[in-house]
């Protein structure tokens, strides 16, 4: 990161991609705080004097960018994911019943679970904007 800091689509790429593979992950501005804090006492410990002001800045910088980039992700992009995902399960679900018709009951199962995990989604995505705004 780092290291592609002058070149700005590069710089966003890497950031978004291990957005990506955190997403897992509850990233808000809290812990972000508390990651940069660990990580510059961390620096400031081994370097000691050495450590120019100016770079101790910009690294807080680079891990506040990073940090905001994940929470972006997740908040941007996860829902367009999770959709993704969902219509993955639902077209397994259709080819596990390819070849034979599917009963009433198998596709009242199949409505049912989609509008559960819909209404989880939503309710998610209600609680990270309540968070947002406290």
């Amino acid at each position: 990161i780092v290291g592609s800091c002058k070149d700005v689509a590069l710089l966003k790429k890497l950031v978004e991609t291990l957005g990506f593979q955190h997403m897992d992950l509850e990233v808000t501005a809290p812990r972000v705080g508390v990651v940069r804090d660990a990580i510059m006492a961390v620096v400031e410990n081994e370097l000691g004097v050495s450590l120019d002001p100016v770079v101790g800045c910009a690294l807080k910088a680079i891990l506040n960018y990073t940090g905001g980039a994940f929470i972006f992700v997740k908040r941007e992009l996860g829902g367009r994911i999770r959709i993704i995902q969902r219509s993955w399960r639902i077209a397994n679900r259709k080819d596990e019943l390819e070849g034979e018709e599917p009963t009433g009951s198998q596709l009242g199962t199949m409505v049912e679970e989609v509008q559960e995990e819909v209404e989880e989604e939503e309710d998610h995505l209600a609680l990270q904007d309540n968070e947002e705004i406290a």
